[in-house]
Parts: C-alpha cells; structure tokens; sequence
C-alpha cells in the first residue's frame, strides 16, 4: 500500500478520536457537575436530618414547665430554619444511623420537601450551560474542520501526484514517514505533559495520536525492509523490536485504550505491507515479539482482553503461516509453537522467569474445567499435528515429539494445574504413530525395533517411567496413575492394530515378550506398594499386559474384550482393597470397548474372522456380556451399575442384530446394498434396541438425556429404512416372496414394529409430543399388516397388488375388517377410550363404503338382494348390540387412594 495512502488513514484515525475525546470531556464534565449537585443536595439533607432527630428526641423527654404551646413554637422554628438553611454548608456532619431514622423519624415537613424543589431548579440551569453538546459544537466548527480537512486531502493528493511523477525519491517518502510518526508520538508526549493548559481531560486524544504515531513507524520500518529493501533483515527486526517496546512504553503511559490500537495496528502491518515473497520465519518471529509485548501490558494493567485480543492476533498468524509453510519451516514452526505455550500460559502461571511452583494435587474437574489455557495449548497441538500430517517424515514426527512432549511433561512437573498436558501429549504421541511410514520392509527380522515400532516402544517406556516417578514423588496427584496404565497399553495394541497382518508371524513374540516382562515388573511393583490406590493401578496394569498378550496370540476381535476384562478386574481390585476410583473412568473404558464392538462388524478386516472354526461374534458378545455382569457384580456404585447395565443391553441387541444378520445372508448388513430380507430385520432391530434404549432411560438417574437420543435416533433410522420398503421396495407393488403361512417377513416388516410402538406408548417412554404420530404410524402399520396376511393367503407368498384378486379375497377382507371395526368398539366401550372408539367407527364406515362400492358392484339380481339383506342384518345386530352394552352399567374400578 502506498505511503500516502496510509498517511491518509493516520490522519482520518486521528480525526474521529479527536472527536471521540471531545464527546468524553463533554460526559465528563457532565458527570463532575452532576457529583457537585448530589454533593450538595446529600449536605442539606443530613442538616435538615439531623435537626429533625434532636426534635423528635426533645419530644419524646419533654419537661415538665413546657406547654403543648412551647412544643408547637419550636416544631414551627424548625421549620422556618430549615427553610433558610436551603444552602449547602460547608460543616461536614456525623453519619446518621439509618436504622434509627428509619424507625423515629417521620417523612419530611412540607418546607424540607419545597426547599429541595428549589435546590433542584437552581442547580439545573448551570448543569445545562457548563456541558458540552456536540450538536452545538458541530453546527458552529463543522465547515472549519471540512475545511482543513478537504485542505489536508488535496496536500496529501499533491504528494501522491509528486512521487507518481517521481519528484520524491523513495528514501524521501520512507524518512518523511517516519518523521511524521515520530512527530505524532512527539506531540502526544507535549500535550500529555500540557494537558491543563490545552484543557485535555481525557486520555483518549494522547493515546489516539501516540498510537496513530506508533503504527506509522511500524510501517515505515515495514516498507524500508520489504519494498525498497534499504535495510537488511537483522537491521529491520531490531528496529520492529524497538519500537514495540516504545509502543508498551506509551501504552503503560496513556492507559490500556492505546494498548489496544498499538496491538492491533502491529498484527494489521504485514497486511499493509505485504510483499510477493513471504519470509515465514521473519514474520512469526515478528508476531512472537508483539503477542510478547501484549501479553506484557495485559499483565501490568491486569486488563484480561488484552490477552485475548493478543491470543487472537498470534493465532492468526500463526495459522496462517501454517497453511503455507513447506517442510524446511517444520522448524520455526516448533519453535513457534513452544514460543506461544511460553507466552500465553507458562508466562501467566509461573511468571516470566518461570519459577512460581505448585504441586497440590487438584481434582479431576478443576483440571478439565473450561480455562483460558486451554485454548493456546489445544490451538498450538493441532497446527503441530496439521504440519506433520503435511509432511509427515520420521525425522519430523521424533523431533517434534521430543521437544514437545518434554515441554508438556516437565511444565506439568512444576505445575499441577496442568496435569492434563501429559495426556495431550500421550495423545499427540498416538497420533504421530499413525502417521510413521505403514510400508516396512516385512523380510527385515529387525523391523520391530525400526521407525514407528521403535516409537511406539519407546513412547512406552518413557510414559512409564515418567507416570511412576511422578506416582512416587507426588502421591496424591492420582491422574499420573491413569496414565501408567494408558500409555503402554495404547501404544502397544495401536501399533499392533495398524500394522499390517504379515507382519504379525515377527512382531507378536516381540510385543508378547515386552508385554510380559511388564507385566512380571508392574506385579513386583504392586507387591511393595504401600499405598493401596497405587498398588491396584499396578495390578491392572499388569493384568492389561497379560490380556493384551492373550488377545496378540488368539485375535485382534479379542482387543476389545480385553477391556472389558480390565473394567472387570478394577471392579474387582477396588472393592477388594477398598480404594474408590472414580466413576468416568469406568464409563469412558466401557464406551470405548462398547462403541468398537458396535463398528466392527462393519470392518472389512473383521468381516471374515473365525475363533475356534466360528464367527468371532459367536464368541466375543457373549463373553463381553460375562465380564459387564462381573463388573456389575463387584461394583458398589449406583450410578456405574446403571451405565454397565445400559452396555449389557446394547450388547445384547447387537449380538441379536449382527447373528440374524449373519444366518440369514451370511454376511452384515451392508448400507446401499441391502436385500428385502436385510432391509427388514435391519430396521426390525434397530427398532427393538431403541425401545430397549427409551425402557432404560426409566432406570437411569444420569444418563436420560443420553438414553432418549440414542433410543429416538434408532427409531427415526428404523422408520426411515420401513419407509422406503414401503414406498420404493414394497412388496405390494414387486413379486418379493414374503413367506408363506403365518409366520412369515410381514411379522418384523409391520406387525412387530407397530405392537413396539405401541409398548412405547402404552409406558410413557415417548415424549408427549411423539405419542400421537406414533399411534398415527402404528396404525398404519396393523393395516398394511392385515391386509397383506389376508392377500399372502389367497396370493401364495406374494402380495403384489398387480395380480388378480378373487371374490373370495375381497369378501375376506370386508368380513376380517368388520370383525375388526366391531371389537374394536365393543373394547373401546368397555375401556372408556374414545380414541379407539373413533378408529372402530371409522373403519365400520370404510367397510360399509367398501362393501357398497367394490364387493357388490359386480353382484345382479338374487345375489345383489341377498347382499344388501345380509349386510343390512349385520348392521342391525351390531347397532343393537352397541346400545345394549351403552346401558349396561361400567364395570366397577378400584378405588384411587
């Protein structure tokens, strides 16, 4: 951008805060005028008080030689005097016990009400001509600042016009820049020092001129370096760093307000100034000095939105830079990165030197509580990751998993509130591994102590011995128990799952060997432990090392029962030793272990895996269902059994769902290629397990809302997926073969599904809002029901519509359904539900209809009469029969305590 041009927006900055600073000496003065008026008012109220409470206490004691008359002669001087003293006076006068006044003191005479009226009507008439109005002002200086303004535009076009026509050379442009900023910066100085001769009362005119100063200089600097390249790269950032540490200076003089627009003028420089070829490392090392210098005035001000307009500003950048860095700025990006934890979080909690400590075990909660650390430290993690995943070389992954990782492990060592930076490494860590090359060379026996292998070994050690060193010294600080037992057991089972199957014949003995040496040292470790909490989170580390074994020889479908084997043995080693872990603990192991048993069926590499000659699932959901009801069994806390029972229901549910599936058509369901038959008992089961879902919910103190949304979402896929078998692949309009007899696929296509929803409604387990559509859907579902186990006899096994229809069909359905519509309404009678009672009427109405329009118009002469007799009959008898029952008195009911 031209150097004109950004003079230009210095100018007009300067201007509209020059008027800002006006208006707030304007309210300023309006708000002293208005403290002086209630100073005064305040004054003459304690006067008038305090002669009306020495009143009342004479009244109260009189004496004896005073008449009634005396008594009335002093109230009246009272008032007189009272009306007098309407001035405020000087003396300052003792406080009055509002306790007491409010209980002796009656309201004010009329001349203290009158005196205060005439205070108010001479005090307003000098409030009114001392202020300052901007609308009076505008009106009288309005043309005289256009002017000069218009003035200083064609001033500015004429030096614009003189460097396009090359009259100012470019060293004359960059030197009158900077002599503008630095006059800027001059004259808010002398008028900050002369502020009561120039009548400056508000700080807002100093720091708009300082900081429109500031940012000038910022740019010049910019367009010497980057443009015109008169100085060299050290020479520029020296000269950025010294005038932002004017800039603070200022800032720390004339108040946060130009903290504020120095900061944000210093990130908006590289837009202004932008040059074709980027220098990424010169400008974050750029960001990191101003975010470092607001961070500094945040603290000194203690003004905590200076923070989060730095935190906003550095992100930026840094983001930024990030989406264009290419593999050789992996560097300045780490360096970035540990730079912005230093700035925004250890700088805050430790101080600049780093040397406040803590070491107070806090609790879980207070660690995850929302804090604004969170975000720079979350913000930092993901860049890292997004650059890695770029370039994702094993010299990159170990280099920025050293650094980074020692950085997050040794800050939580001096600071327990970041107790949880060790899990985002551990995560972080996890997430390098699965980007170390795949491709191995499988014929090299040393593979597994090559590349990502090798990681993953080490990445257990070190997590281990740092959890336990940390476990010893700090005992109460319980979370580095959980990461003992998280971080080798998720290195070793990723590492195994995301290697390829050849490779298994070489790295199972390995893994198997490591794993239970392990094991045989967390078992000692645990034998000379003292305290009880960490001697049962040695013992389940050891039994995961001994389940992971057993799951590496037998399959990889048992990685996720030997979870579910880890819940129970906690269960078990609590409740023995008596140690209380908490309860998301549990709940998280058992989402996990519960949410893989849910998807894995839909794997291709467990779509064909067999235990002992049978499919795996044959195996795994009934032994995982075992070990929940173990876990059950030893657990004491309410709220833990309910989640436990919610996971034996679901799995219970999906092991009914995956088997049917597989015995039917020998593989699962697969979405977008589903078979009738699939499509059928696919939405049947989902049906099912939301029902099992919202009859849960009942039980559950904790997780209702969690219960309803799984419970409601099934059923709205189950309705979506009967809805397309009715519309698109209905057997009414395909020769799909349904089975024959009565047991056949109409069962779980509609008659189960609407006796479900009808269960759901019968209980309550609906919301209210949902009851009347499900009684909608439900009914839908008993016709289409009815009507095709009607035409499934007379058509063989088919139901399609385009066939043709006998006689005897038709007559069956009139009489199956005026069957139907008189229960229907004799039970709805019995019951007292209207409701029902309208459905029966409206189905007797279709059948009359029916029986009119199709079943005797094909009917001439003698059958026609006997037609009409005999449906007439029926009609008869079922109206007599309706207002026989009407007069029967109701049977009895119990009575409602």
């Amino acid at each position: 951008m031209d150097v004109m041009v950004l003079i230009l927006l210095v100018g007009l900055f300067v201007f509209v805060a020059a008027i800002i600073s006006f208006q707030n000496k304007s309210q300023i003065k309006r708000l002293l005028q208005v403290n002086k008026t209630l100073t005064s008012r305040l004054e003459l109220l304690n006067i008038q008080l305090n002669k009306l409470q020495s009143q009342m206490a004479r009244l109260e004691n009189p004496p004896d030689n005073i008449s009634a008359m005396a008594v009335k002669n002093d109230t009246s001087e009272i008032s007189a005097s009272a009306t007098t003293d309407s001035t405020p006076s000087n003396k300052v006068t003792p406080p009055v016990d509002a306790e007491h006044a409010a209980t002796k003191i009656n309201p004010a005479p009329a001349s203290v009400t009158e005196s205060s009226k005439v205070a108010k009507t001479k005090v307003s008439p000098s409030t009114s001509k001392q202020g300052f109005d901007l609308e009076i002002w505008l009106r009288k200086n309005l043309f005289l600042w256009l002017g000069g303004l218009v003035l200083a535009l064609g001033g500015l076009f004429l030096a614009r016009y003189a460097i396009e026509a090359n009259l100012i050379s470019p060293a004359l442009r960059v030197t009158g820049g900077t002599l503008f900023g630095i006059a800027l910066v001059a004259l808010a100085e002398y008028l900050n020092r002369h502020a009561e001769r120039f009548a400056i009362h508000s700080s807002h005119v100093v720091a708009a001129i300082a900081s429109g100063g500031s940012i000038t200089c910022f740019a010049m600097t910019m367009v010497a370096w980057d443009v015109y390249q008169f100085i060299a790269n050290p020479v520029a950032f020296g000269l950025l760093a010294i005038i932002s540490l004017s800039a603070i200076s200022l800032a720390l003089r004339y108040g946060p307000i130009m903290a504020v627009v120095g900061i944000i003028g210093a990130y908006l420089v590289p837009v202004l100034v932008s040059s074709d070829s980027a220098n990424i490392t010169l400008l974050l090392l750029y960001v990191c000095f101003i975010s470092a210098a607001a961070i500094w005035v945040s603290q000194r001000v203690s003004k905590s939105w200076l923070w989060w307009q730095a935190l906003i500003g550095h992100f930026v950048w840094f983001s930024a830079a990030t989406a264009f860095a290419q593999e050789t700025d992996i560097l300045i990006i780490l360096i970035t990165a540990l730079l912005s934890i230093y700035l925004f979080i250890l700088s805050d909690l430790m101080g600049w030197r780093l040397q406040k400590t803590l070491t107070q075990a806090l609790p879980v909660h207070t660690l995850l509580m929302p804090r604004k650390e969170h975000l720079p430290i979350l913000f930092c993690v993901i860049l890292l990751s997004f650059m890695l995943w770029q370039f994702s070389s094993d010299i990159n992954l170990t280099l920025v998993n050293l650094v980074l990782g020692s950085v997050l492990l040794v800050s939580a060592v001096r600071y327990s509130a970041l107790d949880s930076w060790p899990f985002l490494a551990l995560i972080f860590a996890l997430f390098s591994l699965y980007l170390f090359a795949v491709p191995i060379d499988l014929n090299d026996n040393l593979f597994p102590f090559r590349s990502g292998y090798l990681f993953a070994q080490i990445l257990a050690l070190v997590f281990v011995i740092y959890a336990a060193l940390m476990s010893k010294v700090y005992p109460d600080r319980i979370a580095y128990l959980l990461l003992l037992v998280l971080a080798p057991i998720s290195s070793y089972s990723l590492s195994y799952f995301w290697s390829p199957i050849a490779a298994n014949s070489i790295l199972n003995p390995v893994w198997i060997t490591e794993l239970l040496l392990l094991a045989a040292i967390s078992c000692y470790v645990a034998t000379r432990a003292a305290n009880h909490l960490h001697k049962v989170s040695w013992l389940i580390l050891c039994n995961a090392c001994v389940t992971l074994c057993l799951t590496l020889v037998l399959s990889k479908s048992l990685l996720t029962l030997a979870l579910l084997v880890q819940v129970t043995s906690m269960c078990y080693l609590t409740r023995k030793y008596l140690v209380a872990l908490p309860d998301w603990l549990f709940k998280v192991a058992i989402g996990i272990a519960t949410l893989r048993l849910t998807l894995s069926p839909w794997l291709d590499n467990y779509a064909d895996e067999t235990l002992f000659t049978l499919h795996w699932t044959l195996i795994v959901y009934p032994l995982a269902v075992c070990a929940l009801a173990l876990a059950y069994r030893y657990s004491d806390s309410a709220t833990l059994c309910s989640w436990i029972t919610g996971a034996i229901l679901h799995l219970i549910a999906l092991f009914v769902t995956t088997e049917t599936s597989w015995l039917l058509v020998g593989h699962y369901p697969t979405p977008g290629d589903l078979t009738f038959n699939e499509s059928v008992l696919l939405a049947f089961n989902w049906m099912l397990l939301g029902c099992v879902y919202l009859w849960r919910m009942q039980a559950s103190s904790t997780g209702k809302p969690l219960y309803q949304l799984a419970g409601l979402g099934l059923l709205t896929l189950s309705l979506l997926l009967q809805l397309g078998i009715t519309v698109y692949g209905s057997p009414y309009f395909s020769d799909i073969a349904v089975g024959t007899g009565i047991i056949n696929w109409l069962l779980p296509l509609w008659a189960l599904p609407a006796l479900l929803l009808i269960g759901l409604i019968r209980f309550r387990l609906l919301p209210t809002l949902l009851q009347q559509p499900a009684q909608t859907i439900a009914g839908v579902y008993l016709f289409l029901f009815v009507n095709g186990m009607i035409r499934n006899q007379f058509q063989g096994g088919t139901i399609n519509l385009l066939a043709e229809t006998s006689d005897s069909e038709l007559y069956t359905y009139s009489f199956v359904w005026l069957l139907l519509a008189t229960t229907s309404i004799f039970m709805a009678h019995l019951k007292g539900n209207n409701t029902i009672k309208k459905v029966g009427f409206g189905l007797l109405a279709m059948v009359v209809l029916k029986a009119f329009l199709v079943d005797m118009a094909n009917l001439e002469g003698l059958y026609r009469a006997l037609s009409f007799i005999g449906l007439g009959l029926s009609l008869v008898g079922i109206g007599w029969l309706f207002q026989k029952i009407q007069k029967s008195p109701l049977p009895p009911t119990a009575p409602v305590n």
